[in-house]
């Protein structure tokens, strides 16, 4: 991450907390993904829910279990311009994301606590690191993904997650606001 990414999102996160408060819908639940099978591909089929839980993240898939990578999410905007940057419509999914989610990409900052309409919470942890299986997907959309590859989150507060549900921040906690490292 830059100097200047970071202070890009350190101001995003600190606009959500001042003008927009706490608790706010910022979107909706555009995709709900998930495969429960190991297989030599990325890509995770739509599917009509998830079940999140704080021990195993998204229950069945095949990602499960403890740690900050629980759940894989990417704005549907970022998806969007990947797919236009590199030629090619791709399936949400397709990159190995659980959720797509409509909603601002500055709202989507590592320590911004989601909340979904069955009360799940999710808490942003950092950002994925994209995957030279991306270039199965398409031509070129590992080096367009760098830095745009979507987030990782753990889950607080389990339930279900289904398309169209409602997303809020409910709370930004330090991580989203404290100073960036440059790696």
């Amino acid at each position: 991450m830059t100097p200047a990414s970071g202070l890009r999102q350190r101001n995003a996160a600190s606009r959500l907390e001042t003008a927009e408060g706490t608790a706010d819908t910022i979107g909706t639940v555009a995709t709900v993904c998930s495969r429960a099978e190991r297989s030599a591909s990325i890509r995770k089929p739509p599917v009509t829910s998830v079940l999140l839980d704080p021990d195993r993240g998204v229950v069945g898939d095949v990602h499960s279990g403890p740690g900050e990578r629980q759940v894989a999410l990417i704005a549907l905007a970022d998806l969007d311009a990947l797919r236009a940057e590199v030629g090619a419509r791709f399936e949400c999914g397709a990159m190995g994301e659980n959720l797509v989610v409509d909603a601002p990409p500055s709202a989507l900052v590592p320590g911004a606590r989601l909340a979904f309409a069955s009360g799940a919470t999710i808490e942003v942890t950092r950002p994925r690191t994209p995957c030279v299986a991306l270039e199965d997907v398409a031509r070129g959309l590992l080096r367009a993904s760098v830095g745009r590859a979507g987030l990782f989150a753990r889950v607080l507060v389990g339930g279900e997650v289904r398309e169209g549900d409602t997303v809020r921040v409910a709370e930004l906690v330090p991580a989203a606001i404290a100073p960036a490292s440059v790696e």
